[in-house]
């Protein structure tokens, strides 16, 4: 606790090296980085440290569990040695504040004379102390306070004993990353410890190297160091971007400016196991951005798995997953976080035409909402963030809480982007939002997992919610299929939260002169009802209808349907409640609307997302919208319009947009549909159900103005029509 001048150790340690006049690094365990203190032992007695001066701060260790038991973790400081009887120190000037000059140590080979010399190093039980210089980060100049370049591979118990390892030592105060390897395979780092890095703690851009046990406390934004004007770059206290197949367990990262870990993840076909890693006291947990700055594209790493992390007091985001490839994820805890995790999936671009099937599935991870509810530090901003506020005018930070009047806190999962690109170039990211057509697949797969302490009347009246809409996902959220799925102390109204469309984006640059859809076009499959809270198998969708004739400038009302749809073949007008009384996403007598949630939540109806796709050359010019989708055309029939992705074209004005043709609506299955488009139909369509294989058909009627021949294809195979006289 704070005032206090002695820690108790959880586990014991060597007397030999932990002795008095050694000195300690103390990580943080709230939000804020700077709470990590460096002291000197006045004295040890078993486990019991005596320090040369009393805490600051708090830091936690304790035990927690769910309220019904069934799941536990264990926040608790780690408590890092520093001093070693090897020392390699930077010298101590009087500039050396603002030249930021280290000492560094190379491992690497030169050619001389013909000769090619190849370094290697067994370093051990080593303090570096001021290493590094600022600025000199390229893989090419890494000026670390030891770093590997173009080591090559390193062979265990090589027979002339030049293997190359890091082992138990200490990087006391570094102006620049601790440790790196470059162009340099299989190197063991296991038991280091590293205090205070600028930009990147440890990064590896090299193959099969073994990260174990390894702790970093407190890696500083250079962006804030050096006062730049902008810098939307997430570096790391472990930075893996262009690191293959390392091995990776039982790992610290604390007080990170940025992100704890950023890297690509692990790939799914590897035989090696991530596990055990601890990340907390971050601004992102795990950060994975494969776009930009982009990252080849491997034929041999279409899957990457996140598996055994512990992340928690994540201002932002546990994780956030902007990357090409299909993610699985696996065991992991999310306490405490503003989003547990943030799936952005992209590639291939919906212009192509191209399909390619790829998915976020999490299995068996625990999220909790609070840590402790009684407890509000959580409003309490960490001191980096006026950066992201006032230089990068919040870009880099997660927008959704207090979003848009709404006294929105914590989430656990956000419905999932599926996007084309991701984000503006010259920018990593801003906001979560996409910068591209929605893509022509995707879906989240949840199979057995937890959310606990999600529930409003939080810190200053915020309420949670476990699964949440992403407000940036103005053009579609992909569905999402939950098995499994368990609630403890989940308020119900904190079970669900479907954000609304955003009105400004109503503007000929976006979304033109209807609402964007994709806040309206949120599906949830709920296989057997745990979610929905019945045990009943169900779906919930979004109110589709919202703003039906209600704001003009919302453009959705009876005055948008096409007129063919309303028309008879004679040209009377057909009334409205005659053939589509009802509006929005198709639903029966068991459906039932959930204020807090902003959604429906339905039985005895198999939603399921159909993509109506404009094959035609000019699909990116010629609008088809609103697209009238039509369920049971008469008593009982549902009206939805879907207005079609926005526009993310440079020019503005209506010759200038670059609209691309398809539309995302969520139907239901064994029922027959009326479709009419507002212009003259492409010559070539496709149309594809998406998760219904195995399951009830759909009959859609398709409006074309002119009596024309239709050839239809079920994949590559003709349909004869069984219309035609022989």
């Amino acid at each position: 606790m704070a005032g206090d001048n002695t820690i108790v150790l959880s586990e014991s340690v060597d007397p030999t090296y932990w002795t008095t006049g050694a000195e300690i690094i103390i990580a943080p365990t709230g939000f804020e980085p700077m709470e990590k203190e460096k002291m000197t032992i006045a004295s040890i007695d078993g486990n019991t440290i005596t320090l040369n001066d009393t805490l600051q701060f708090t830091h936690l260790g304790s035990e927690y569990s769910l309220e019904d038991g069934s799941r536990s973790w264990n926040i608790s400081a780690e408590v890092g040695l520093l001093s070693r009887n090897i020392r390699i120190i930077g010298q101590s000037y009087p500039e050396i504040g603002e030249e930021q000059f280290g000492a560094r140590v190379l491992v690497s080979k030169f050619t001389q004379d013909g000769t090619e010399y190849r370094g290697y190093a067994k370093i051990s039980n080593v303090e570096f102390v001021r290493g590094g210089q600022e600025g000199w980060t390229d893989a090419f100049d890494p000026r670390y306070a030891l770093a590997f370049l173009n080591h090559e591979d390193s062979v265990d118990n090589d027979e002339y004993n030049k293997e190359s390892y890091v082992k138990k030592c200490a990087f006391n105060y570094n102006y620049n990353a601790a440790i790196g390897t470059f162009n340099t395979n299989n190197v063991l780092i296991e038991d280091n410890v590293v205090f205070r890095t600028m930009e990147y703690g440890v990064r590896d851009e090299g193959i099969g190297n073994r990260f174990l046990h390894n702790l970093v406390v407190l890696t500083r934004f250079v962006g804030i160091h050096k006062d730049q004007r902008q810098n939307f770059f997430k570096r790391g206290c472990f930075y893996f971007k262009e690191s293959l197949d390392p091995e990776f367990k039982d790992n610290a990262a604390a007080g990170c400016e940025r992100a704890g870990f950023a890297g690509t993840g692990h790939i799914c076909s590897s035989s090696k196991r991530w596990s055990n890693n601890v990340i907390h006291t971050v601004q992102d947990g795990i950060f994975t951005n494969t776009y930009n700055p982009p990252v080849e594209v491997r034929e041999d790493k279409d899957c990457v798995v996140f598996r055994g992390f512990f992340v928690y007091k994540a201002y932002d985001y546990a994780f956030y997953l902007l990357t090409h490839d299909t993610v699985e994820m696996e065991d992991n805890i999310i306490v405490d976080s503003g989003v547990g995790i943030h799936p952005f999936l992209i590639r291939p671009k919906a212009t192509t035409h191209n399909l390619e099937e790829k998915h976020l599935r999490i299995n068996n991870t625990l999220f909790v909402g609070r840590n402790d509810p009684s407890q509000c530090d959580t409003d309490a901003e960490p001191s980096y963030l006026w950066f992201d506020k006032e230089r990068n005018n919040g870009g880099t930070m997660w927008p959704g809480r207090n979003w848009k009047g709404y006294a929105t806190g914590h989430a656990g999962l956000l419905w999932p982007i599926f996007s084309g690109i991701g984000v503006p170039l010259g920018k990593p990211w801003v906001n979560g939002k996409p910068k591209s057509f929605p893509l022509l697949t995707g879906q989240v797969y949840l199979n057995d997992n937890t959310f606990a302490n999600f529930n409003p009347g939080q810190c200053d009246g915020q309420f949670d919610s476990a699964i949440r809409t992403n407000p940036r996902g103005d053009d579609m959220q992909f569905p999402i299929i939950s098995t499994g799925t368990k609630f403890v102390n989940v308020a119900e109204s904190s079970r669900v939260w479907m954000d609304r469309p955003i009105m400004k984006l109503v503007v000929n640059e976006h979304c033109v002169d209807m609402h964007c859809d994709g806040l309206k076009k949120a599906l949830l499959i709920d296989t057997d009802g745990e979610i929905i809270g019945d045990g009943i198998p169900g779906t919930i969708i979004a109110d589709a209808a919202y703003e039906w004739e209600g704001n003009p400038s919302a453009g959705l009302g009876y005055y948008r349907v096409p007129k063919t749809m309303v028309t008879t073949v004679s040209g009377d007008k057909i009334e409205y409640e005659d053939k589509l009384p009802n509006t929005g996403i198709v639903r029966n007598e068991q459906c039932t609307w959930v204020e807090e949630w902003h959604a429906y939540k339905c039985h005895g109806l198999d939603h399921r997302l159909l993509i109506i796709e404009s094959m035609d050359i000019d699909t990116l010019d010629r609008r088809l919208s609103p697209v009238a989708v039509l369920a049971n055309p008469g008593a009982d029939g549902y009206i939805d319009l879907i207005n079609g992705p926005q526009d993310f074209s440079c020019c503005f004005g209506y010759a200038c947009q670059k609209r691309v043709s398809n539309f995302y609506s969520i139907i239901a299955t064994n029922m027959m549909y009326e479709i009419h488009l507002t212009s003259t139909p492409p010559i070539h369509m496709r149309y594809r159900v998406k998760n219904n294989d195995g399951g009830n058909p759909v009959l859609l009627k398709v409006y074309f103005p002119k009596p024309q021949r239709i050839d239809i294809f079920v994949g590559d195979r003709f349909v004869s029509p069984n219309n035609i006289d022989l």
